[in-house]
């Protein structure tokens, strides 16, 4: 049975479909015809400077540069593509070199992983990795392996971008969705416990995912890779909802489909179970129909059969799924709206542990203190012991930014509870922020420890502007007391 064939009109399949500028550039890297591929690629060199070029036209351009080499030499801009493409493989090259010491530390642990995203592709195809920009690792572990993992990379010295500090993250390994770790300068590596975002979670999918798994390697370390449906799978769920970020995940889906080995019954199977229908029925008829990438017919007539029995409430994962840039107003409003109920979804589908969060009581700072504030302070644990309500109350110079300003309470033990500041308003200066925290009963010899945590990690030499936005804010203890029995945590 042939597959219908899809418009460009809303509320079809192709309203979605790369347009203009990107849809030329992709056209360049990925239609199978030499001659019109490279008129392409010319075309799109003649009508726009690679200076100006966004990251995602800079992952497009490596690859067309790759395909061609010396055949662009007739555009002015083939010096500079060569440059481009050279600095972005280096890149790639000195993140996979720095990273791989992550990945033998778990090897040797005896902690399985899998490689996703465009480490799984680099990792089967070696060749691909001068086309294929990838700067940081993507792996996926299992939940009963969270803690251990994110305990190894700690000790190793590795550090969460998030901001979160050592006793929080592993207290919670078990919970969060993904974190992702740097070391030095391009050491980059994302560990995920979910393979999908979480309006997209099966458990079932999930067994079946680990059973489908191929063993393979990457820099010489032992790991595994998702089969080639699953591949194909999880490049839709992430790259559908980044198409303005970046499209190489389009040809990640070509390559894949063109090498063969896709069992195509596994994949509807999976397209189903994460609820993602409607992207794949968008990415893959756009391979069909404008590339000429060899999806099965009757696949593809299945696939859209599917997808519209899904209904029009499905289709509005539309509006993420179509590059930001090619939006107008209206169009733009519903994604920003389609997009936070997807989130708000998420938080509630994910069964994370209720991490005690304490919000702040600002007034005007009528401290005298003149000590230095400080990044880490021991609180008074004394009437704590048994247990209790603890009033903490600190001294901040606030930066006249809006912004998320996060401490964490913790002891040598255990991770307590985040004491936590938004700053809405540009309002800046000194205020006291007040903090009521039940404390848990403190075990012989543990004590209370406030440190004040980045709300995202900041590499190298940050200038002053980051420090006010994502950096740790210090501050002066002003006072603590203790009252009560802690509320029971059962």
């Amino acid at each position: 049975m042939a597959p219908r064939q899809v418009s460009r009109r809303f509320p079809d399949y192709g309203w979605a479909w790369p347009s203009g500028d990107h849809d030329v550039l992709l056209k360049a890297v990925l239609v199978d015809d030499e001659e019109k591929a490279l008129s392409f690629g010319l075309s799109w060199l003649a009508t726009h400077n690679i200076d100006d070029a966004a990251f995602r036209e800079q992952r497009l351009l490596s690859a067309l540069s790759e395909r061609f080499g010396k055949k662009l030499s007739s555009s002015p801009a083939h010096p500079r593509l060569i440059g481009l493409q050279r600095m972005l493989w280096s890149r790639s090259r000195l993140a996979l070199r720095d990273t791989a010491e992550a990945l033998e530390m778990l090897h040797t642990a005896k902690i399985p992983f899998m490689l996703l995203k465009g480490a799984s592709r680099v990792a089967l195809e070696p060749g691909a990795q001068r086309g294929r920009v990838s700067h940081d690792i993507d792996i996926l572990v299992q939940q009963s392996h969270m803690r251990p993992a994110f305990s190894l990379l700690l000790d190793a010295g590795w550090e969460a971008t998030n901001g979160a500090g050592a006793q929080r993250l592993i207290d919670l390994a078990d919970t969060w969705r993904a974190v992702n770790f740097v070391k030095g300068e391009f050491g980059d590596i994302d560990v995920h416990r979910l393979a999908y975002h979480p309006t997209q979670t099966s458990v079932d999918d999930d067994q079946r995912l680990w059973a489908r798994s191929i063993e393979t390697s990457l820099a010489g370390v032992p790991a595994r890779v998702p089969a080639a449906s699953d591949r194909i799978a999880l490049a839709i769920a992430h790259g559908a909802l980044d198409a303005h970020t970046h499209s190489d995940w389009l040809c990640d889906i070509d390559s894949c489909i063109r090498t063969g080995g896709v069992v195509w019954s596994d994949l509807l199977e999976t397209l189903e179970a994460r609820r993602v229908l409607v992207p794949a029925a968008s990415a893959l008829t756009y391979l069909s129909q404008e590339i000429g990438t060899p999806v099965p017919k009757t696949f593809l007539a299945d696939l859209l059969e599917a997808a519209d029995r899904s209904g029009y409430v499905h289709r509005l994962s539309l509006m993420e799924c179509k590059p930001k840039l090619d939006l107008d107003p209206l169009s733009a409003t519903m994604r920003g709206l389609v997009k936070q109920l997807r989130l708000w979804m998420g938080k509630r589908v994910v069964q994370k542990q209720r991490e005690p969060v304490c919000r702040a009581r600002v007034s005007p700072s009528r401290s005298s203190l003149v000590s230095t504030a400080r990044l880490v302070a021991h609180v008074s644990g004394e009437g704590a012991n048994g247990g209790g309500q603890a009033d903490i109350s600190i001294d901040v110079d606030l930066p006249p930014v809006r912004r998320r300003i996060d401490w964490e309470l913790a002891t040598s033990k255990r991770h307590l509870a985040v004491l936590r500041h938004r700053k809405l308003l540009r309002y800046a200066g000194r205020r006291t922020l007040s903090f009521v925290v039940e404390i848990p009963p403190l075990e012989e010899g543990e004590r209370l420890i406030l440190s004040a945590r980045p709300s995202r990690l900041l590499r190298g030499a940050p200038d002053p502007s980051e420090i006010a936005r994502y950096g740790a804010i210090p501050f002066r203890l002003i006072g603590v007391s203790h009252r009560g029995k802690a509320a029971s945590h059962g």
